[in-house]
């Protein structure tokens, strides 16, 4: 028989991994969007 807090604690963790997975890859996507945005914009002074 499984240990059911030990079962719970684990899903718990599992779950709280692949989200922080998620909003890496998110915050990650976001940023290079950003960037990638930033450089499209033709400036009037060079940087």
């Amino acid at each position: 028989m499984v240990d059911r807090k030990l079962f719970k604690k684990s899903l718990i963790t599992t779950l709280l991994r692949k989200g922080f997975t998620a909003n890496l890859f998110r915050k990650g996507l976001i940023e290079n969007g950003e960037f990638d945005f930033k450089s499209l914009i033709p400036k009037p002074y060079p940087a």
